[in-house]
């Protein structure tokens, strides 16, 4: 499997979009400047022992697509994750509760999971239009996509441009909601660059 990106690189692939004029993409400005979604809810996370990897799940309520909700997944990769019962040394319980971990419930079981930064690889899903025309099968193509193979979205006209010229990789507002969302809810490492930080 190869490498998955981080939020940062995704960030930077994203604004390489070239427009029909051919200027860069406006629509990718700085994270901060992201609209927010109208309801943004952290579903469940989902903690992988075996492999260091945790998944986490979000649900977004649509603006442009009022009546939709969205699915949003990022799969973090190459992180700790601790299961409870395996804390039997001092050691590891302080590194279990020290500031850089978070706790979470999986099917009656306590885990604490490493938390990740934006240099963290991550696989990314949205179910919005935007990853469906923009981003899905190109992450996809990548080897950055959470999941299995999407379906191609299959252009019906000729006449319209392309929104993804390139064939970039990238995410969608969704998803840099949901990261904001983890930034803002103290699931980001401590000390780690901000992702609402970085320039447009």
């Amino acid at each position: 499997m190869m490498p998955a990106l981080n939020f940062v690189q995704y960030h930077r692939s994203a604004k390489k979009i070239t427009n029909p004029g051919g200027k860069k993409a406006k629509w990718r400005r700085a994270p901060r400047n992201f609209v927010s979604s109208a309801r943004r809810v952290h579903e469940r996370t989902i903690p992988f022992a075996g492999t260091n990897t945790v998944l986490i799940q979000f649900n977004h309520r649509g603006l442009t697509e009022a009546l939709k909700t969205h699915r949003v997944q990022l799969q973090f990769t190459g992180i700790r994750v601790l299961r409870e019962d395996e804390l039997n040394t001092t050691a590891l319980r302080a590194t279990a509760r020290a500031k850089t971990f978070f706790e979470a419930f999986w099917k009656g079981k306590r885990y604490f999971v490493e938390k990740p930064s934006i240099q963290t690889e991550v696989r990314v899903r949205c179910t919005c239009s935007d990853s469906f025309f923009r981003w899905n099968w190109w992450n996809f193509e990548e080897g950055t996509a959470f999941g299995p193979k999407p379906r191609k979205y299959q252009r019906k006209t000729r006449t319209a441009p392309s929104v993804n010229p390139e064939h970039n990789p990238g995410v969608c507002k969704h998803m840099v909601n949901s990261m904001l969302l983890m930034e803002t809810s103290g699931l980001l490492k401590p000390g780690s660059r901000s992702y609402k930080g970085l320039s447009a």
